[in-house]
């Protein structure tokens, strides 16, 4: 299951790059919001929902995150910069960047006009691009994990 969630966070991040790359252009350019514009919001939004499913089993079952919930208490958790990483940072980081899609998305379907909801979804998904890229767990990070699972 790490696997898939380690796989899918790249489909994830293109998904993201290419959305808010086209909400750009649309916005700026003032293009039709096309049917293909609301599709890439809505495969983005779906990938990153799988992906909360993913890391809510991971965060439940894994044998890492068991052995820290049973064997630490919170203040302890808090003082050590990986344990607080995995159990707080990336759980509420990660959620908080999927909400921004969604709150994206339903303002671009809400907006009146196409300019609004290029801009709109150009708005909210590159605060959670920003999001997500700070909280992955890079390689080059204290907490890293391999660029491919394999």
């Amino acid at each position: 299951m790490l696997i898939i969630h380690s796989l899918l966070r790249w489909a994830l991040l293109i998904l993201m790059i290419v959305v808010v790359f086209k909400s750009w252009m649309g916005w700026k350019q003032k293009k039709e919001f096309t049917k293909q514009d609301g599709l890439f919001s809505l495969l983005l939004m779906i990938v990153a929902d799988s992906q909360l499913l993913l890391g809510t089993v991971l965060y439940m079952m894994s044998d890492m995150m068991k052995g820290i919930r049973m064997n630490y208490k919170m203040g302890e958790i808090m003082k050590d910069a990986t344990m607080r990483f995995w159990v707080i940072e990336h759980v509420t980081a990660m959620v908080l960047a999927i909400v921004l899609i969604h709150i994206g998305r339903i303002l671009s379907k809400k907006a009146t006009t196409d300019e609004a909801k290029h801009k709109a979804l150009f708005i909210w998904t590159m605060i959670a691009l920003v999001v997500v890229l700070f909280t992955i767990p890079w390689p080059f990070r204290a907490v890293g994990r391999p660029l491919l699972p394999f």
